[in-house]
Formats: structure tokens, sequence, C-alpha cells
């Protein structure tokens, strides 16, 4: 059986996780790691639902009164604006925008779409 042969097994929800030059180990460890939208993306998904035009450093805060009542779980402080990145990158969110944060700089606005609403309800 050659790749051509072999079904791909793919969902609508499912991004990739590694380069084509990546090694066989790479691709393999982030299967396991990635098997689908993990809780902390989740939970920031659910933020960028309730708060449409959020920007990283809000995420960040906005995170941190989630973890305090036990409704998220616990990450670092600058992970779930990384993780907005990440989930517009599998375009379960859109940029919006770009306004001021706390430095100044300008950062992304994000707001969920429809691809993202049923990742949420699946």
């Amino acid at each position: 059986m050659t790749m051509t042969d072999t079904p791909m097994l793919f969902s609508d929800l499912d991004f990739p996780r590694t380069r084509a030059t990546d090694p066989p180990t790479s691709h393999a460890a982030a299967d396991q790691s990635q098997a689908g939208i993990t809780p902390l993306r989740l939970a920031v998904l659910r933020l960028i639902r309730n708060n449409p035009g959020v920007i990283g450093s809000e995420l960040n805060d906005l995170y941190t009164i989630e973890v305090a009542r036990d409704q998220a779980p616990r990450a670092a402080w600058d992970s779930p604006r990384k993780r907005a990145g990440e989930l517009h990158e599998f375009g379960l969110v859109d940029v919006t925008g770009v306004r001021a944060g706390l430095t100044n700089k300008g950062e992304r606005q994000f707001t969920i779409n429809d691809r993202g609403l049923a990742a949420l309800e699946g």
C-alpha cells in the first residue's frame, strides 16, 4: 500500500501540528499531544466567544480570573494570548483588527467564527 492508497482520516477541525521536514518522532509526539482541542484552547475559545474583539493581554487577564474560579486549567500568564494565535491559525477565530494593549503596542483583536462555534458545540 502506498501513501496515496492510505485513507486520510481528518475532520474539519484538524490542523497541521508539524512541518513536513520534521522527523517522524516529532510527528508522532504532535499527534499524541494534540489529539484534539486542548482544555486550555477550549477555555480561550469560550473567552473569545464571550468577549468579541478581545486582545491578547485582555485574554491573559480574563483567563487568570477563570482559573481562580476553577473554570479553566492553570497555565502560564501569557499562554492564553499564544493559544488565541493558534486558534487563529487553525481557522477557529478571526482577527478583526488591531488596537493598543498594555504596552501601547498594537495587539490583534480576536472574534470567534462559525468553525470556532462548531468546535465549542462538538
